[in-house]
């Protein structure tokens, strides 16, 4: 292994960080015993253990970081495996225990793309009109639905990257799950409750906006409106 220290290993890349590695086999093992990556998650923030780069654990990190051939001890090149290499690198899991998560987390991952996105015409601009999806080469935005159509509708407007917002959306959904798992069914107010407090949200937002306008946002205020 080339490069800088890659999670798992110390810095010589062969010998296993110890702490690091035993997160991936834990994360590893919940995930073969049907938890979600949600779950996972949550248990690698609990961990106390940091991302060698990022501020905090992210699921779509961790979903990759499980799904990495290095933790079988197999070389790979944009995520194709080359099993007639040999390493020098001590394996975290086998390579049977691999291939079966790979094989779960994509396929729950292809079940979850049937979903384009999660806040489009629900979310909603400082201007008052709602978010639609777009972009392009792998970088998608929510962007104002008045923007795009070209209306000024109180001349400002905001955006947000599709998975900064998703990913939130998601998890508020699966904590109050975990909370309270039978008050969520189809029809659940449950669900009512969380689409309202992200309005709530984008109205403490606009509040803001409309402060930092009229340049009286001070620190104190706006400590305290993120209360």
């Amino acid at each position: 292994m080339q490069g800088p220290r890659i999670f798992g290993w110390m810095d010589d890349k062969s010998t296993l960080e110890k702490s690091e590695a035993d997160l991936i086999k834990a994360g590893t093992k919940m995930i073969l015993e049907g938890s979600t990556i949600y779950r996972v998650c949550m248990m690698f923030r609990d961990s106390g253990v940091k991302p060698i780069r990022a501020q905090a654990w992210q699921t779509v990190a961790v979903q990759n970081m499980l799904c990495r051939w290095t933790n079988a001890g197999v070389m790979s090149y944009k995520d194709v495996p080359d099993f007639g290499v040999t390493t020098d690198w001590q394996p975290i899991v086998s390579r049977k225990d691999l291939e079966a998560v790979r094989t779960i987390l994509k396929r729950k991952g292809l079940a979850r793309n049937r979903a384009q996105s999660l806040a489009t015409g629900i979310a909603k601009c400082v201007c008052g009109a709602t978010v639609v999806g777009s972009g392009a080469n792998g970088k998608k935005f929510y962007v104002c639905t008045a923007q795009r159509a070209g209306t000024k509708n109180g001349g400002l407007h905001s955006s947000i990257l599709f998975n900064l917002l998703d990913e939130k959306i998601t998890e508020e959904i699966c904590q109050a799950y975990l909370e309270e798992p039978e008050a969520v069914t189809d029809d659940s107010s449950e669900l009512a409750g969380l689409y309202d407090r992200l309005h709530g949200l984008q109205k403490q937002q606009e509040d803001l906006l409309d402060l930092h306008l009229e340049g009286t946002l001070t620190k104190p205020i706006y400590v305290k409106k993120n209360a």
